[in-house]
């Protein structure tokens, strides 16, 4: 069951529409770059 519902997850995840800054919509895509770790 726990795998089921991972797999749901992860496929409603990807297809969400994240995007940069594109045709003059607003970047969505922070909650992503959040998740991995900062470079300096």
């Amino acid at each position: 069951m726990k795998r089921d519902k991972l797999a749901e997850i992860a496929k409603l995840e990807a297809q969400r529409c994240f995007h940069g800054n594109v045709m003059g919509l607003e970047s969505n895509i922070e909650p992503i770059i959040n998740l991995f770790p900062k470079w300096t």
